[in-house]
């Protein structure tokens, strides 16, 4: 059976993503507002999850996210 490592991949995403809310954040747009470098994607997602928040990948964009901690709480991770 032929194995498509990109099509699981995204699909794994997606599937993270259905449960996350609807509305989406750019990483590297909040950290120029903060004016400061982005860090790794990934930690802040973590961090946001050690906090108690959902956060994953958005399937649409490589600096995107979904979270339903409060704007304010994500500049703070940041």
């Amino acid at each position: 059976a032929r194995r498509f490592p990109q099509a699981e991949r995204l699909f794994r995403t997606i599937l993270g993503e259905s449960s996350l809310p609807a509305f989406h954040y750019d990483h590297h747009a909040l950290c120029s507002v903060k004016k400061v470098e982005p860090g790794k994607l990934e930690k802040l997602l973590s961090d946001m999850r050690a906090a108690g928040f959902s956060a994953g990948r958005t399937h649409f964009s490589d600096t995107g996210f979904r979270t339903n901690a409060p704007l304010a709480e994500i500049m703070e991770f940041i």
